[in-house]
Parts: C-alpha cells; structure tokens; sequence
C-alpha cells in the first residue's frame, strides 16, 4: 500500500489535464496530527472521482498496460461510502463523474498487476495525483467487506490521495506519537497494536477499523476544515451485540463481518446519545473526546499475537470519540444510556444525561450541568476529577450546584458517591450508602440506612447517621462519629477517632488504624479486639464494655458500671468511677481503680493495679494479678482467691489488705494497716504507723516499719520483724527470726502446743503460751524480758542483763551472758545463770541451779518453802519465809546460803561456805571446807562437817553436832543452858571422860579425838550439862 507520485510509460494513452493542484500544509505542532501529514494537500474542497472501464483513459502507461481491469461493483460501492465518510467529518465533497478519454477526475480508482498489493498518488500536479491502484489477479482486493483487509485497504489509499502518508514512517513531520502509532488511533500505519512491526499488518481478519480513526478524522479536518452537519440534530447511537452493526436513530450502517465493533465517531452537533440499553454486559463508556468506550470484550478487535506482550493484543476499546476541532463542542455526545450490566459512565465538558440502567453503575459526569440518573442496581455517582471540593447530597431529589468545577447536577436513584481528592461534602439518603471521599478534609454523613463511609486522604469527618454502618478514614487525621450499632470503624495513616453520638448506646468492632474511641452517655460497647495497633478507647458515661486489641492500648471506662477487657499487649486500663470488671488479659497490664470495682483480673503477663480514688476503695483482686499499689485513701485489698503470687502495697491510708495462697509481697505504706498474708511464704511490710500484720499459713515474712505493730506470723517458720516502734509480734510456730528495731518489742507465743524459736535483735519482751516453748535470746546483745507462761519451757537470755521468767511448768531457763534476772516459777525447773551477776528467783523445787560465771545469786520466792539443789558456780542462795530445804553438797566452790523465815535445811559445799539459818529452827550442815555457819535465831542443829567451821549459834536453844571428822571449830555467842554440844554421831567421844575440857582466858578448849572446839568467851559455863552423847 505505496504512494507515489511518478510517472510511467511503455503505450500511447490520452493525454490527461489535471484540475485540481496541490496546496503545502504546515505542521499543526500536535504530532497525532503532523505523524500522519504530507504536507500536500489539494488547494481546493471539490474533487471529483471516477472508476476508469479502460486504460487508455491514463496518460501514462505502466499500471495501465499490467493487466488493467475497473474495479467491481462491490469496490466501487466502498469507495463512494468512504467518500460518504470522509465528507462526513471534514470540508470536503466528491463528485462520482464518468472517465472518457476527455474527461478526467480528480481522484481514479482501477486494478493492475503492477502493484503487489496497492498504492495511491499524493495531491500533485501530474496526471496520476490522486490516482490509487489495488493488485488484480491475487484477488485480496475483490471483496471489500467492513472489517477486512481489503476494506482497510481502500481507506488507507484513499488518505494518500487527500495527502496522509502513513504513521509509523518518520518523514515529513515525524511519525505518530509510540503510544498512539496503531490502528486505533489511524489507517495510515502499519502498525496494528502499539509495539508491533511496521512491515505488515497483524490485525486478525474482520477486526480492521470501520472507519477512520482520530487521527485520521482530526489530520483531515485540520487540511479541510470539520462538517458540523452530520447528525447535527439529536442523534441516538446504538449497537447490536450480536452483529456488531451500528444503528443511527435506528437505522442500521452495516454490519461487519465479524461480530467486532472498532471505530471512532464524528458527530457534528444536536444532542447525542450512546444507548446501550441492548447489552447486559459491564460497559465502560467515556464521552470525552479522543476516549474510548467498551462494550464488550467479545466484540474488541483483536489486533495481533505478542508473546513478548503476553499474548493475543485487543484493541483499547470499541468506539472513541472524535477530538474536537479547534475546541468546538458541538461535536461533543452529551448523552450515554447503559445496559443491565455493572457500567462505568463518564461524561465531558457537556450538560450530560447519564443512564446507568440495570446494574451496579458508576456515572461520572464531569463539568457541565449533569443529569445522573443510576437507574436499578447499586448505583455511584463520581466527583473524582474535580478540580475543587464538591458539595454532593443524595438526599437532595432537586438540582444541586456541586462545586469543583463540575456545574449543577441532578441526582436520581444513586446511592453512592466518590467525591475529589479536595475538601469534600458527601451526604447519603435514608437507603444504604456508599460515600467516598477520596483525598482532602472531607465530610461524610450516611444520615439513614446501613452505609459504607470511605474517607480516603485528608483529614476527614465520618458520621455514620443510623444504621449499620461501615466507616473506614483512610489516610489523616480522621474522625468517625457513630449513632448505630456500625459494623467496621477503621482509620489509616495518622491519628484517627471514633466518637459515639448515640445516646441510647452502641455495639460497635473497631478496625485497624485507629487511635481513639470514645463513648457517649449509653451502655456503650467498644470493641477492637482485632487491632494490631495502639488505641485508646474511652467510656465515657454509661455501662460500657471496652476491648483493646493486640498492641499496647489504653482504655477508660468513665462513669458506670464499666467492663474493660485490655486484650492482647501492655495495656493501660482506668475503670473510673462505678463498679468496674477490669480484665488485663494478655501483656503488661496497669489497671487503674476510682471505685469499688467487682472484678480484676490480669490475665498473662506482668500485670499490676493502681488506686486513683483518694477516698479509698474495697476490691477483689482476681487471678493473674502481680501487683496492687494503694493510693491516700483507706483501700482494702482481697486478693484471698488468688492461687498465684502478688504484691499489694497499700500506700498512704489505713488500709486493710488480704493476700492469696501463694507467696505474695504486701506493703501497708503510710496509716494504720490490716494486713494479711493468708497462704504462701508472704513479705509483709508494715511500713510506717501502726500497723497489724498476719502471716496465717506459709513460711511469712513481717516487717512492721515505723509505728506500734502488730506481727502475727500464722502457721509455718515465719520471720518477724517489728522495725521502729513498740512492736508485738505473735509466733504459731517455729519462727525462723523474730527482731524489733527502736521502741519495746514485744515477742507473744499463740501457739498452746509449743514453738522453738530463735529471739532477734531489737526485742524487748518474749512471753510463751501454754504448750513447752524454746525462746532463745542468745544472739540478743540488748536487755529482754522472757517469760515462759504454761508449759515446759526452755528460755535462754542474751548477752545482756535479762529477766526470765518460767512461768508454770518444767522449765530450762538460761540467763546468758549478763547479769541476768530469773525466776523459775513453779515446777521443777533447771535455772542456768550462765555468764554475769545473775539472781535466780525459785518458786518450787528446781531441779538444777547453776550459776555460771560472775557473782550468781538464788533467790527463793516460794512462802510454801522449797527443796533445791544447788548446783555450780552459784555464789548465794537466800530462802523465804518457808520451810527450805539447800542442798549445796554437789559445790566445789564457796557458797553463800540463807535460810530466811522459815525452819530451814541448808547443805554446804565442799568449800569455805557461809550458811545462816535465819528465823526458824533450821538445820545447818557445812559439809566440808571451813565454812561461816549461822544459827541465828530459834533452836538450831548445826553441823559444821568437815574443815576448820566457824559456828554462831545466835539466839534460841542450838545444837552443834560433831561427828567423826569434826575438825577445829570456833563457837560464837554460846548461851549456857541453852545450846549443847552433841558427840553421838563421832564414834571416837561417848562420854565427858573422852573430852578434854580447858578454860583459856575468856574462852573454853575443848580437845577430841581428830579434833577440838574453841568456845568464844564461854569461861567458866562449860560444864557436863553442855554436852551430849
């Protein structure tokens, strides 16, 4: 398919005139225009064409000579209807003249060998200008159908002869624009489909252009000038899916062969429609000009096979609508009616009537004062190419100037809206809604019905109205109000909120992307358990149920009685004033408390409670809770459900705390505190004031800080710990450590069957209770009072000087170091000095009393008199007023022993002792050593024993009696007539003659076997009567 403007002969033919002349075209600086120029064209609008029956009718004579035949009935009818076209769309007109030898036109048409294929002659001034040759014998060119190559063919030829070349050659003025170089934008070029070679044509047959294309139409009009009277009136375009055929006010243009629809429309004014009400499939129509419209995919031409371009290459569309020439309008259609599928409809710069028909369609009508009308189906309305925000409301039945650029339009059954990427107004209806915002500060309200609210970019507002509805903010900070029970709330990028306005309360899911949701006065559910991302949710009035997501969020519950599940991770919950449920589920939860909450709860995690409510609270603490912390008021804490650990901490009130099972931290914190640990090995901290601390079960910890205390340590090897204060601190069992701190601390057993524990620093007091107790104080360095009470009990002092006291019972008591104060009670009890000056009080016979180190003292407090052995190192013993029985015998050391009120019986030691019976008739026995005895008062029976004895009998009637191994003794005080001497038990004197009796100035001497008696101023009163045998 050449052009050519030279000239051949070879046989005399006619000599031809030529009429017309060429004129030269500049470039119109749009390259889809200047791609397919040749810069000639002819200088007038009038030309004439004919169909040539014989070859001498040429001058020249190569086409002419090569198997010359006319072209037949069916290509002559072609040529005059692409005439028909071509005057359609621009400036020119054909006139069909009959050739002769004389006459000539413009434009000829005949077949010939001499091509291979076909050719045409530019506008010029020889004979064959205007002269277009199609190849005879191959018969590619006989039948021209619509569609075919052939048909394709004639018009490509035929646009040479008016001066196009073709479009993907570079001369001239370059060639057409890479992405519009097909035959979708013109004839002219080789090039089927964008991409595909430009040597031959790949377009499948029956799928080549049924018209000229836009290029084609627009290079005509700008060498010609554009037709503004075809279909100038109000024309209805429609299509047959089945045929293809293209129908005008219903008259049919022909049909191709194949059931293909490719071409470009030129209309040239009235108002317009594209109807389509005939197809059922999803149309995508645009009315712009240089836009294309499908409406099938069935019915696209397919332009060729790319396997480098993925496969089959179909045409961009089926119709396209003609470019404006020099921005005139009137070519413009105004109107588009769809089918029952789901169609996109687009408008122009028209006042556009758009028919979405059946279907879900999408109607955007562009500038121009629009009637949009969806028809049946879901039907949207879009302001997308708004050069400015819209103001858009499908409530509104009446004309609405929208703003943005796009004139007044007049919505009717639409239901959703796509608004700009400004700052939109999007208002829906009382049906259900889509509305769009798109970028921009938008405004979306659904008013009635379940809606769908898009904010897109921008900083948007989102008002659901009632209804089930879904809004989603897009990008920006959004804002999404709610008055339903709305189905999906979800931001995007930036900060996004969710505002309940419905009074009467909702149940709502929160989606992804948002930051914020509060609550109004009703019972409000608030649920984002699907967030992946931080929010905070807030309550506000109302019984609110809350639910954070996955992330770490922050919940509130407001006023009411409030339930508040944190979800997963580190969550911040506040349950407000009301009685709150506060679940931390999973993560590091805070819970944070201004009532008396019925229910917290932790879940996994470290998870924690804080009081806010300074006047004080009283809650349960539920399981997986590992920490509670106290404010200023006066809280109580019962964590007694608890079968984990925890810590409670009561902070600055009186407060009153009660641990779980496990082994939990309590810490009353300022105030007078009730604190109990229950079960589990507890750390209990008292803290400051004066506080009572319980162990109960478990191996407990107390330490009761600053203030007068109370420790109890329960069951269990507890350790207590009184700390500043005067502290009590009361044992149940084998205690571990028991210590005071500043102030009298006191130690007191509970436990009536007894306990064994060790007495710390700090203490002051320890009292036993009424089973055998072990109170040790050796480790003490500062002075205590023990006391046994019932029991056998085993006491040991420090290092200090204390008191001890048995109590009743069998008990072992054990002064320690220091000088030491004790007193055995009742019972037969084993009193131990131990280091220092110690006084060791008897009430009872004791089995064992033993000094110790230092100057030891025994002191009998039993008016019923007792009966004790002495034991070691004591150094004094002093009776009452009853009748005492010492027994020193044991000592090996001096001994100082006094019989007081009573008839006392006193054993001295093997030493030099001292005995003195006191009031009373006593019996005195020295034992061995030199000892001091002491009648004293009433009548006496001394026996000095062993060693040099110094006896005064003192006042009454006393009797020394002396036995074998009486050694040298020294009377004092002898009362002639009262005391005697008895000799009955020495078997060496048993009569006067035995003795031998000297007066030694003053005194009297008296010599026996092994021994002798020197009687202190007794001459001249000794006589037989003094003595006993």
């Amino acid at each position: 398919m050449q052009s050519t403007n030279s000239t051949s002969g070879g046989f005399t033919a006619q000599a031809v005139t030529v009429s017309a002349s060429p004129s030269f075209v500049p470039a119109s600086g749009n390259q889809d225009i200047d791609g397919i120029i040749s810069s000639l064209a002819w200088s007038t609008n009038s030309l004439t064409f004919s169909f040539p029956t014989s070859a001498l009718f040429y001058e020249y004579t190569l086409e002419a000579s090569n198997n010359f035949e006319p072209l037949n009935a069916q290509q002559q009818a072609v040529v005059r209807s692409f005439y028909d076209m071509i005057e359609s769309i621009c400036g020119l007109t054909f006139t069909e003249i009959t050739e002769t030898a004389t006459t000539h036109a413009d434009l000829r048409f005949a077949m010939s060998d001499e091509p291979s294929t076909a050719y045409a002659s530019y506008p010029w001034y020889d004979a064959q200008a205007g002269d277009s040759w199609y190849n005879n014998s191959s018969g590619t060119y006989d039948d021209p159908d619509m569609g075919t190559y052939a048909f394709s063919t004639f018009m490509h030829e035929m646009g040479h002869t008016l001066g196009l070349k073709h479009g993907h050659e570079t001369d001239t003025y370059g060639a057409l624009p890479t992405d519009h170089d097909s035959l979708e934008y013109s004839v002219m070029t080789y090039r089927s489909y964008v991409g595909s070679p430009g040597s031959y044509y790949t377009a499948y047959n029956g799928h080549a252009p049924q018209t000229l294309m836009l290029s084609d139409i627009a290079a005509l009009q700008y060498m010609y000038g554009a037709n503004y009277s075809t279909n100038s009136g109000n024309t209805t375009y429609t299509f047959s899916p089945t045929t293809g055929e293209m129908f005008i006010n219903g008259a049919g243009q022909g049909a191709a062969v194949a059931n293909v629809i490719f071409r470009t429309i030129w209309d040239g004014g009235g108002t317009d429609t594209y109807s389509f009400s005939n197809y059922t499939t999803n149309l995508t129509i645009d009315l712009n000009p240089g836009e294309w419209s499908t409406v099938s995919s069935a019915q696209l031409a397919i332009l060729g096979y790319d396997v480098s371009l993925g496969g089959l290459q179909y045409a961009r569309g089926n119709i396209a609508n003609a470019w404006l020439y020099e921005g005139d309008t009137a070519s413009l259609i105004e109107n588009a009616i769809g089918g029952s599928g789901n169609d996109a409809i687009t408008g122009n710069q028209a006042n556009n009537s758009l028919t979405g028909n059946n279907g879900n369609d999408t109607l955007i009508g562009g500038a121009g004062n629009d009637v949009l009308n969806g028809g049946n189906g879901t039907d949207t309305a879009s302001y997308a190419d708004a050069s400015s925000g819209v103001s858009v409301g499908l409530h509104l039945s009446t004309a609405q100037a929208v703003g943005g650029g796009l004139g007044t339009d007049t919505l009717s059954f639409i239901e959703n809206l796509i608004g700009s990427d400004f700052n939109d107004n999007l208002i829906g209806s009382s049906s259900a809604n889509l509305l769009q915002g798109g970028d921009g500060a938008d405004m979306l309200a659904g008013i009635e019905g379940s809606d769908t609210l898009e904010g897109g970019g921008g900083n948007d507002l989102l008002f659901g109205g009632t209804g089930v509805d879904s809004l989603s903010g897009g990008d920006g900070d959004d804002t999404l109000y709610v008055e339903g029970n709305d189905s999906l709330l979800s931001g995007g990028a930036g900060y996004d909120v969710v505002t309940v306005l419905d009074a009467a309360g909702v149940s709502v899911t929160i989606g992804t992307g948002i930051e914020f949701a509060g609550g109004y006065t009703g019972n409000d559910t608030l649920n984002a358990s699907a967030l992946t991302t931080a929010i905070t949710i807030g309550g506000a009035e109302g019984n609110d149920t809350l639910t954070g997501g996955t992330a770490g969020d922050l919940l509130a519950g407001g006023t009411g009685v409030d339930t508040i599940h944190g979800g997963e991770g580190n969550d911040t919950i506040f349950g407000d004033a009301g009685a709150d449920a506060l679940y931390g589920d999973g993560g590091d939860d805070n819970l944070y408390v201004q009532g008396n909450d019925t229910t917290l709860e932790g879940g996994t995690g470290y998870d924690r409670v804080y009081v806010l409510d300074a006047a004080g609270v009283s809650i349960g603490i539920g399981t997986g809770i590992e920490l509670v912390a106290g404010y200023t008021g006066d809280d109580t804490f019962n964590a007694s459900a608890l079968t984990t650990a925890l810590t409670l901490g009561g902070a600055l009130g009186n407060d009153t705390i009660y641990g779980g099972s496990q082994a939990d931290i309590i810490s009353g914190g300022g105030g007078a505190d009730y604190l109990v640990g229950n079960g589990g090995a507890d750390v209990i901290f008292g803290d400051d004031d004066n506080d009572l601390l319980a162990g109960i079960d478990g191996t407990d910890t107390l330490y009761g800080g600053g203030g007068g205390d109370l420790l109890f340590g329960g069951t269990g090897v507890d350790n207590l710990s009184g700390g500043d204060g005067n502290d009590t601190l009361y044992v149940e069992g084998n205690d571990a450590l028991l210590e005071g701190g500043a102030g009298h601390d006191v130690i007191t057993v509970l436990d009536a069957a007894g306990v064994s524990i060790t007495i710390g620093t700090g203490i002051e007091f320890a009292g036993g209770y009424t089973g055998d107790d072990t109170l040790n104080a050796s480790a003490v360095t500062t002075a205590i009072t023990i006391g046994g009470a019932e029991g056998n009990d085993t006491l040991t002092g420090g290092t200090a000087g204390d008191l001890l006291a048995g109590g009743t019972g069998v008990d072992t008591i054990h002064g320690g170091e220091g000088n030491d104060i004790i007193f055995g009670d009742a019972g037969a009890d084993a009193l131990y000095g131990d280091g220092g000056d110690d006084s060791l009080y008897v009430v009872g016979n004791d089995s064992t009393l033993e000094g110790g180190t230092g100057y030891d003292r025994v002191y009998v407090l039993d008016a019923a008199g007792v009966s004790i052995g002495i034991g070691t190192s004591v150094e004094l013993v002093a009776g009452y007023t009853g009748d005492d029985t010492f027994d020193a015998s044991a000592l090996t050391t001096a001994v100082t022993l006094g019989g007081a009120l009573g008839n006392d019986t006193i054993y001295g030691g093997t030493l030099a002792d001292v005995l003195s019976g006191g009031s009373g008739t006593d019996i005195l026995v020295g034992n061995g050593g030199a000892d001091v005895i002491f009648g004293d008062d009433d009548a006496d029976s001394i026996y000095g024993g062993a060693g040099d004895d110094a006896i005064f009998g003192g006042s009454g009637g006393d009797t020394v009696y002396l036995a074998d191994g009486s050694d040298n003794d020294t009377i004092y005080g002898f009362e002639d007539g009262f005391d005697i001497f008895d000799f009955s038990g020495h078997s060496s004197v048993n009569s006067l003659s035995d003795l031998t009796i000297m007066t030694v100035g003053s005194d009297v001497q008296v010599l026996f076997a092994g021994g002798q008696l020197l009687i202190i101023g007794a001459a001249g009163q000794i006589d037989g009567t003094d003595f006993g045998f």
